[in-house]
Order: C-alpha cells, then structure tokens, then sequence
C-alpha cells in the first residue's frame, strides 16, 4: 500500500471516530430532551385536567347540599320513606 493511501486511510479514521462519537451523543441528549419536554406538557395537561374534574365535583356537591337543605324536598323523602 501506498503512503498516500495510508495517510488517506488514517485521516479519515481519526476524523470519522469523532464524528460518530459525537452523532451518538447528540442523539441521546436530544432523545432526552425531547422525552422531558414531552412528560412537563403531559403533566400541565394533566393537572388542568384534575382542576376541571375537582371543579366539576365541587360544583356537584353543592347542588347536593342545594337539594338536602330544601326543606320540600327533606318533607317528600321522609313521607315516602314512612310508607
């Protein structure tokens, strides 16, 4: 083999080793990111979600004591529940 060739063969192995390297470290730093900006919008989403739910709830059990204090109401269950 020639000189030529050699030093051809060794430039491109010294500069393709780096190369390669840091492609591999760059696709595992942005696959992370990637993956935890994903799971803080998954987790925004989620507690708008429980805010919405919790409200939904809290407006519901307020209807409940809504009806429980309506003394009509109270009159009607108690007549029924006798006979």
């Amino acid at each position: 083999m020639r000189i030529r060739q050699k030093f051809i063969i060794i430039f491109i192995s010294l500069t393709a080793i780096p190369l390669i390297f840091f492609s591999v470290l760059n696709y595992y730093t942005a696959e992370n990111s990637l993956k935890e900006q994903l799971l803080t919008g998954m987790r925004l989403i989620a507690e708008g979600k429980e805010g919405q739910v919790l409200e939904y709830l809290e407006s519901k059990k307020q209807r409940v004591v809504d009806f429980a204090s309506d003394g009509f109401l109270r009159k009607t269950v108690k007549r029924h529940m006798k006979k």
